[in-house]
């Protein structure tokens, strides 16, 4: 069978290092295609070496006699190794950052610049306090600060839905409020 670069592919499978550098050389485009594609995030120089090492070996291991052109051959047996040593190089990647973080799963590092741990705690620790107040109020002032607050009915609503003038809501929410205020000590 005859292929581009038989001659010299020959010459590198005999051991001549000057056809292994003169096949290097020519080689370097498929090389650096072949990084670009699958070396995602790797440094470029050790996979150059790599990519050189499977070169080199590929010569070693083709047989003409499997009816293959040479470069074919290269080109599948060249990506599936990089793309493999990419691969396992992520997988240590990360395993070494969830061994950082004790089992931890590294997303979970990335810092929330909105985050607020004791801010949100206090939010807590208020709400519960506000709800413990509110249900200490007397029943009518407790369906108006509900009413009001909770459900976003206005005072207005509240009047005409429980039958009374607006000044009295009006009172009976600021009477609850003065008391949700003493409760609460502020």
């Amino acid at each position: 069978m005859n292929y581009k670069l038989k001659n010299l592919v020959e010459d590198a499978r005999d051991g001549s290092p000057t056809a292994q550098l003169e096949l290097l050389d020519r080689l370097k485009p498929l090389l650096l295609f072949t990084l670009k594609r699958y070396a995602w995030g790797m440094d470029w120089e050790e996979m150059m070496q790599e990519a050189s090492l499977e070169v080199l070996e590929a010569v070693r291991d083709y047989r003409e006699s499997t009816g293959v052109p040479f470069l074919a051959y290269l080109k599948n047996r060249l990506a599936f190794h990089i793309y493999n040593q990419s691969r396992k190089q992520r997988v240590a990647w990360f395993r070494n950052i969830s061994a950082e973080g004790d089992g931890q799963d590294p997303l979970d590092r990335i810092a929330d610049k909105s985050a607020d741990p004791p801010g949100d705690l206090l939010k807590r620790e208020l709400k519960t306090a506000v709800r413990s107040a509110v249900d200490q109020l007397d029943p009518v002032q407790k369906q108006i600060i509900l009413l009001h607050y909770y459900q976003g009915k206005s005072l207005k609503s509240i009047a005409r839905d429980q039958g009374v003038c607006y000044k009295t809501v009006l009172r009976r929410r600021d009477k609850a409020l003065k008391v949700l205020a003493a409760l609460l000590h502020f």
